[in-house]
Order: structure tokens, then sequence, then C-alpha cells
């Protein structure tokens, strides 16, 4: 359960227009008016979509994981913390205002509701179990809203940063930062936001190709169930693995949880995040400088070879790897070198998925490849640490708005891109230290990638920006010619 007493104050946002869209029996595509319109009995409205997040919750300890039951620390585990916002969004009518928010625990007990309003962010509210924050889309206006998880220790045996965007609902996920060797206490954090049980199939794929789990690699979860699957129980002797989940009869959130360990010495603590579909150009956007390795995963029956590039701010970086060949569904590393902030890109013929991971000191950070931003998304950050996102080369500009501390939003602020280089948003140098979320806009539907970088005295750690809400807020659908 979440703790009430951290709730925080009001905000106003700035909002995004949605359209509305005409389907007709002949496949013609055209809008119509915004608002509440006078309609034919052949047409009918669809509301728009809630907008729901998942956040795994309380820190796994090794012997809450399936398949293991030894004691991996004798540490505390440090607390997990939730933030969560939603912002004003326009609708066809002209108006403006933020949808609802409701947090739950994900099998369903309440922890707060806030009706729609200017705009709210709560305050680092305490997850005493996986936390589901649904925001609640109302008639035609979609829902602007996402969450955030920090865990964070200075020292001990979780020493580090672990910073999450929490998940959405999914049928299908795929994961590059994975290890089942030693000194990696690597799990599957797997949940069932579904009302109905969900049965997830786990496919494992190595070096060499792929890899029959050592244990039970399907598993069933209830409503509102998650489950801890331990990587090191189904690959034990796998240093590097990629990791293909699916979900039947529902939707299911996935996350990894990371330790990494040098006997008893802690080197780190991360969330891993689902990385971006698989595509014949991947881009990885690292925030932060550091000696990178990437990871290439190839869902393909056929072996296949990659292009690897770097890009910084001041253009093409030289790297140590610059192609990788990968077997057929198989997963390679490659070192990368020491490279400064940018965004590494892969292409080849076929397609793969793709990440990274960047060491700091005592911690370290996983980013996966990432989807190219649309209008209107809504990234939450932590407490504490500085955040720092990296975009990548593209003609074109964004517009990024600030959530303050004291409820009122930033000017809006317009990025120029480069084609050639990428370029890097402070959030604190921009609106202050008091911005509690980013509004990440597309004005001119700019194709470009990006994610964040939390950096503090704890560790490092990524932040994948949230996917947009779902659907186009509403649709007019016209049944026949």
């Amino acid at each position: 359960m979440i703790d009430r007493r951290n709730l925080r104050s009001l905000v106003t946002f700035a909002g995004i227009a949605v359209p509305g869209v005409l389907i007709a029996t002949t496949g013609f595509l055209a809008p119509l008016a915004g608002g509440s319109v006078e309609r034919g009995a052949d047409q009918i409205r669809l509301p728009a979509s809630d907008t729901v997040s998942v956040c795994p919750g309380p820190w796994q300890t090794a012997e809450e994981a399936a398949g293991t039951d030894a004691e991996f620390s004798t540490d505390p585990a440090p607390p997990a913390t939730v933030q969560a916002a939603t912002a004003p969004i326009s609708a066809p009518d002209g108006t403006r205002r933020a949808a609802g928010l409701s947090s739950a625990s994900l099998d369903g007990a309440e922890n707060f509701t806030v009706g729609a309003s200017p705009g709210f962010v709560s305050g680092d509210d305490r997850a005493e179990a996986p936390v589901r924050v649904t925001g609640l889309a109302e008639d035609e206006s979609p829902a602007l809203v996402s969450a955030g998880q920090t865990v964070a220790a200075p020292d001990g045996d979780y020493a580090g940063l672990a910073v999450l965007s929490c998940v959405r609902p999914t049928t299908r996920a795929v994961f590059t930062a994975a290890s089942g060797g030693p000194g990696s206490d690597v799990r599957l954090l797997i949940g069932n936001p579904s009302q109905a049980p969900i049965t997830v199939r786990i496919g494992l794929v190595g070096a060499h190709g792929p890899v029959t789990a050592a244990g039970e690699d399907t598993i069933g979860l209830q409503p509102g169930e998650q489950r801890a699957v331990l990587l090191g129980a189904l690959a034990p002797d796998e240093p590097v693995l990629g990791i293909e989940l699916s979900a039947a009869d529902g939707l299911m959130t996935s996350v990894l949880q990371q330790i990494e360990r040098d006997g008893l010495t802690s080197l780190g603590i991360e969330y891993g995040a689902p990385t971006a579909p698989a595509a014949t150009e991947a881009e990885v956007p690292l925030a932060a400088a550091g000696s990178a390795a990437l990871r290439v995963v190839n869902p393909g029956d056929t072996a296949t070879t990659v292009r690897i590039e770097h890009l910084g701010h001041d253009g093409p970086v030289d790297i140590a790897e610059s192609s990788a060949a990968i077997p057929a569904r198989g997963v390679v590393e490659v070192p990368l070198g020491d490279v400064p902030a940018g965004v590494v890109r892969v292409t080849g013929e076929d397609p793969v998925h793709a990440g990274a991971r960047l060491p700091a000191d005592g911690d370290f950070a996983e980013v996966p490849a990432v989807e190219p931003l649309r209008a209107g998304q809504l990234l939450v950050l932590p407490r504490g640490p500085e955040t720092s996102v990296v975009l990548g080369a593209a003609d074109g500009t964004l517009t990024v708005s600030g959530l303050r501390e004291d409820g009122t939003s930033t000017e809006a602020r317009t990025v120029d891109l480069s084609p050639d280089r990428t370029s890097v948003i402070t959030p604190d140098a921009l609106f202050g230290e008091d911005v509690m979320a980013l509004h990440i806009d597309t004005p001119d539907g700019t194709a470009v990638r990006g994610a964040a970088m939390a950096s503090g005295e704890a560790g490092i750690g990524a932040l994948v920006v949230p996917s947009a809400p779902s659907g186009i807020g509403y649709r007019d659908i016209r049944i026949g010619s």
C-alpha cells in the first residue's frame, strides 16, 4: 500500500490537441468536427481509453524468487517509492483538464484516487506491494498519466540507484539486459493486471543460440498476482542472455530487477525495461558518458550481421567495435569503449533488438532501444537525482515543458534538433530543481528517439519515456457507405 500522507499539490500543465477520425466501410478516413457535434444514426462515438502503468513495488530479495530459497543478503532491502502524475490534455471540443488518477495495489486494494483536475503530482509514496496507476479517461479526453519508481541506497548489500518508468501492460516483451552467470542476481518481475488468469512463456537465447531453461519456463498468474523468476535458476551458466516473454489469455507487465556483486561487494542495482520491437534500425540513447557495452538479440531463424555507430553532441564517435555477427535466435555483447553521451545506432538487413549497459562508480545503468517519441508523452522524474535526457539526430524540433513542485507549469521550451548530432536536455538547468515531470511534444511530427539518465549519490539509472495515451481520444465510427 502507499502512504496517503505523501500526496502533493495540484499542478497545471500544457495540453495537446487530439483529432477525431471517421471510419467508413469504404476504408476512407476523414476527420469529423471536434466537440459535441450532431451525428447521424449511423455514427457511433467510442470513448477514450484509460492509461495503465504498473510499478513492481518492493525490491525483491532472493528468498522471494521462484526456484530458489537461498539467502542472498542480510541487509534490509531499500524502500521503493512511487511518483505519479496526471497532466491536462485538450479534448476535441476545446476543453482542457487532467484526467483522474487512481492508485491501487495490483491486486485491487485502493491507495488513493484523485478526480479530474487542473493537474496532479503525488509525493514519494512508499510502495508496500506492486502498484497499478490508472489514468481515468473521460468521454473524449484521453488520460495523460504516467508513474515512476525509485529505489536508492548509498551503501550496503543493495547499494546503487534503480529507477523505472512504470510499464504499460502488453502481450509480449523482449529484454537484452540479462545474465544468469555468477555475481548476477537478475530476476523477472512478471505481473498480471488482467481480470482473468494468464499464462506467460519465457524464451531464452544465449551467445550460441536458443537456451533450454533448466527450470520452469511457463508460469501461470492469477489476476492481480506478480511473481519473481530468478534467471540464475533457469540459465545458471549463461553470462549473456536475451529474454522473450509472451502472454496468453490476457495482458502482462514485466520488468528486470538486477543486482551485481563481486563476492560480497555491491556493484550496483538497476531495473531493466523491455526493448523496442525488433527493427532493421535500432537506437539506444545513452544520456551519460562511460565505458559502454552493447547487446544485440537476433529473433530470426538465420544468422545476421549489423553495423554499429555512435553519434554524440559533436557528431560521429569512434568506437571499439563497429560491427557484429549474431547467430540465429542468439545474442552478442559488443564492447564500445569509452563513449560520450549520445545515441548508439544499430543497422542491418534483418530486424534485431538492442540495449546497452553503462557502468559507473559502484553502479550501472541498462538502457534499451526505444521507439520514436510521439506527441504528448509524460516522463515522471525521480526525486533527488539529477536527470538528463538525450535526443537522437533528427531534422526538426521538440517542445518540452516542466511540472514544478509548487503546482505550476513552466513555459514551453523549443529544442532545435540536428540531423547529424545529438542533443541533451537537463530539466534542472532548463526549468529549476523543483521540476517533477517533463511533458515532451512533437509539434511537427518529428521522428526522434530519446531516453533519460538519473544520477545521484547512490549511483545512476536509466529511464524510458512512457508511451503516449493509447488511442486518439475518441473515434466516430460510421456504419455504411
